[in-house]
């Protein structure tokens, strides 16, 4: 497309020029396409968006697990499925995309290294792959979970998701046997909306310090849970937080918490 002269000009070109060629890479992994169409959405949101470092664009499908981050917060989904699949690194938010435009009770995956194939009974993708060496995050899952707190994930999850869109901080913090959620603002100490949740029994652990984070990234990752139940762990108020359902560890999210300034 040109413009000169207040005269705009586009050229079109032929069908076979504008829309690339890619390979189908018969599938070798079968999978439940409701759960993984799921976990993709998950991906897309803890991988990044900016163009300007790709590699955090993608979601690495590797050893029967989907990761994604985008260095503040981490996805590990353990895919459940027939077969195997090489290595693999799709485009996040493509990827989540492809999924929603599926039908059917299974899809079946494959990979070439450059290339994934999306077979579903309405149609069939092909993505390609983002190139580069993943970085190597795995080691945030091993953390020792000193601090841990089960709590009610949909309570927690309506305390927190009005205010998701605004970017607010959130503080977490043991009063007695009872979790305190607060919404606070940048600049103000006094908290503009609070609630009050009861941790089950099994907790052990109590906040020594309050946990401060990010509400956009904290709903977010109670979102990619569905158990009713959350299960938070972390070595400390400012080291990464482990959100898990105490039901499907199959699913992990790890967000990095925020350090208020005093």
């Amino acid at each position: 497309m040109a413009a000169e002269n207040g005269q705009t000009s586009v050229r079109v070109l032929d069908a076979d020029v504008a829309v690339p060629a890619m390979p189908e890479v018969p599938g070798t992994l079968v999978v439940d396409r409701e759960r993984f169409a799921h976990d993709c959405r998950v991906a897309k949101e803890c991988a990044s968006d900016n163009k300007m470092t790709p590699i955090f664009t993608a979601a690495r499908i590797s050893d029967g697990v989907i990761l994604a981050t985008d260095r503040h917060r981490l996805a590990h989904l353990e895919i459940r499925g027939t077969g195997s699949l090489p290595q693999t690194q799709p485009p996040a938010a493509t990827l989540a995309k492809a999924l929603a435009a599926t039908s059917g009770q299974t899809v079946r995956l494959g990979a070439d290294g450059e290339y994934l194939s999306i077979h579903a009974d309405n149609l069939t993708a092909t993505l390609r792959c983002v190139p580069g060496e993943y970085p190597k995050v795995t080691r945030v899952m091993a953390q020792d979970g000193s601090v841990q707190v089960t709590t009610d994930r949909a309570a927690l999850l309506e305390a927190v998701k009005p205010h998701a869109a605004a970017g607010v901080l959130v503080a977490l913090v043991m009063r007695g046997r009872d979790l305190a959620v607060e919404i606070l603002t940048s600049t103000d100490d006094e908290p503009v909306a609070t609630a009050t949740l009861t941790p089950a029994a099994e907790t052990e652990a109590t906040l020594g310090d309050t946990l401060f984070m990010d509400s956009r990234y904290l709903t977010a990752a109670l979102k990619a849970l569905v158990d009713e139940q959350v299960h938070l762990s972390t070595p400390g108020t400012l080291r990464p937080v482990r959100f898990e359902s105490p039901t499907d560890p199959d699913r992990v999210v790890i967000v990095q918490p925020i350090r208020r300034a005093l």
